[in-house]
């Protein structure tokens, strides 16, 4: 199975992806990527295998959408488990809203509840208008519900089968981050891969 993002994002790259392409080094011993949004262009690399072996620093400063990537690479199993829960995690707008609230109850405990965070950032990205993330000024997610028909709220194959790719040997230099572009790009050596999708003429005014 080829592996994709496993959420909607605003500004995705997956049209792009040939044009990105040509622009990878033939050789480099290290990438970083430090807006990885929903990761079409790592998801990629991952498929072309062109990551085994390497040091991989993926971030983002969305804490929320970094736990997604973690708890799928440690927690897979138990995060399909939740997300499969159809009495909670319904396509239906009262649904939404009062995973909504919840989510903006929880989503800034950083160790806490990380499977329920994970499985609603998914329910709502799914759901929401467009898949979008915004915050208003007090820091609340604010997406309105989405026109989707049917959305696949649990992709059991999918998540799996990116779990396993985080976790073969051959992908054991990857680590997701949740920090700055400063911070991330400090780490940046010669020979290294660094591609840059900020998808803001703002870097410090993304969420």
């Amino acid at each position: 199975m080829t592996i994709k993002p496993f959420i909607k994002w605003v500004g995705g790259k997956r049209k792009l992806l040939k044009e990105l392409r040509k622009n990878t080094p033939k050789e480099f011993n290290a990438y970083f990527e430090p807006f990885v949004g929903g990761g079409s262009f790592f998801f990629d690399l991952l498929n072309e295998g062109l990551l085994r072996g390497k040091k991989v620093l993926v971030s983002d400063l969305n804490e929320n959408l970094i736990n997604c990537y973690i708890t799928i690479k440690n927690s897979v199993d138990d995060l399909i488990k939740e997300l499969k829960k159809t009495d909670i995690y319904k396509h239906d707008k009262d649904f939404y809203y009062n995973n909504r609230i919840r989510f903006n109850e929880i989503k800034d405990n950083e160790k806490e509840n990380y499977i329920e965070r994970a499985a609603l950032f998914i329910y709502l990205n799914k759901t929401g208008f467009n898949g979008m993330y915004r915050e208003n000024k007090n820091g609340k997610f604010n997406i309105p519900f989405g026109k989707m028909k049917n959305p696949k709220i649990c992709d059991e194959e999918l998540l799996t089968e990116i779990s396993q790719e985080f976790n073969h040997p051959y992908n054991s230099g990857i680590e997701f981050l949740c920090c700055g572009f400063e911070e991330a790009l400090s780490k940046v050596s010669s020979k290294n891969f660094v591609y840059i999708d900020s998808r803001s003429k703002n870097p410090d005014n993304l969420y």
